[in-house]
């Protein structure tokens, strides 16, 4: 296991393998990935919510092929069951005002400059919803079912944001594929709605969520370019 944290630990293989967007934070820090407590109050979660439940203007969200802007048209639900929800407008702004606010201290905790923002995206998961491992900035590369590398298609995505807005479900777990604790557990994160998950957006962070057995599971998502200090 290759450390990359003070908790957390990496494959060797993984590391060993052509990862060309690889970065990893501070190595001293507890944890490679920061988490940003009350980014939205309990107010405008509760109203928030209230709008997604009865919003009905939704798709269904598609995969994206070896370059970030060619999407599979056919969905392949084997790979992801996911809605997608847009922000209401008085929302946009609310969550821009936020993030401005909490932006030095992603700059800092990862050491880097952000510059050019996707636009912030809901995503719902019901019962039955899940996302398969996948990079936010690269697709697998397999040989004979076995990983053998990455090839980027998103260069722009440096660094990935998934806002929590709720709490009432089970299962969908965010789980960081090559990520293990002191006890060699994979890690997997349920943190409290009104959170936000900050990490890296290469292949060390491969990522999935589990399936959801009950409930809705609302995240707000996007992704951030940046140069590197």
């Amino acid at each position: 296991m290759y450390q990359i944290s003070n908790k957390i630990y990496c494959p060797k293989d993984i590391m060993q393998l052509e990862l060309p967007t690889k970065l990893l934070p501070n190595p001293y820090y507890e944890y490679p990935f920061l988490v940003i407590k009350d980014f939205f109050s309990k107010e405008n979660l509760e109203q928030l919510n209230e709008i997604l439940r009865v919003d009905d203007d939704v798709e269904q969200a598609k995969v994206r092929k070896k370059d970030i802007n060619i999407i599979n048209r056919k969905i392949d639900k084997s790979i992801r069951e996911t809605k997608i929800h847009k922000l209401p407008k008085e929302y946009i702004n609310l969550y821009k005002k936020q993030f401005i606010f909490f932006q030095k201290k992603i700059e800092d905790y990862f050491c880097l400059a952000l510059t050019t923002s996707t636009k912030p995206q809901v995503l719902e998961y019901t019962k039955g919803s899940f996302y398969k491992a996948h990079s936010d900035d690269s697709n697998m590369i397999l040989k004979d079912n076995k990983l053998v590398g990455f090839t980027t298609v998103a260069h722009q995505r440096r660094v990935t944001t998934v806002l929590f807005l709720s709490d009432d479900y089970t299962g969908g777990e965010l789980v960081f594929n090559y990520l293990y604790d002191e006890n060699k557990q994979v890690v997997k994160l349920r943190v409290n709605s009104g959170d936000m998950v900050v990490f890296l957006s290469n292949p060390v962070f491969t990522h999935e969520v589990l399936e959801v057995t009950s409930g809705n599971r609302f995240t707000l998502v996007q992704w951030h370019d940046a140069i590197i200090n």
